[in-house]
């Protein structure tokens, strides 16, 4: 079984995307998603809504390629918010399911995005 599908956008990285706040009510340091994160996110959920849910079982192993065009060269290949929105947007039980990755970087200035193809092994 294979998904393939495209999300527009600049793919933020993860590691860079999280702000440090203090709770008012308790004094803790917690961390919240970015504003680019946070939109991201947002996007992602919309952009994928006509892909079905549950097409992989719960423990299934996946393969993904990824193709991610970036705005500029200052973006470092990384894509942990993209394994994490696919659970968040339910296209996978969870991102511990991908075993293998193929990861490539390109430039697009005018049209970042992220061309996904998600397999069974």
């Amino acid at each position: 079984m294979e998904i393939s599908f495209t999300v527009l956008g600049n793919l933020p990285r993860k590691s860079n995307s999280r702000r440090i706040f203090r709770n008012r009510r308790t004094g803790q340091m917690i961390l919240v998603k970015s504003a680019p994160a946070l939109d991201y996110q947002e996007s992602f959920i919309s952009q994928t809504a006509q892909i079905p849910k549950g097409k992989f079982q719960e423990k299934q192993p996946l393969s993904i390629t990824l193709n991610i065009y970036y705005q500029s060269r200052r973006s470092d290949l990384s894509d942990e918010l993209f394994c994490d929105m696919l659970q968040m947007a339910q296209i996978i039980y969870n991102d511990r399911q991908i075993t293998e990755k193929h990861l490539y970087h390109h430039i697009d200035r005018n049209n970042p995005r992220v061309e996904a193809t998600i397999s069974s092994l």
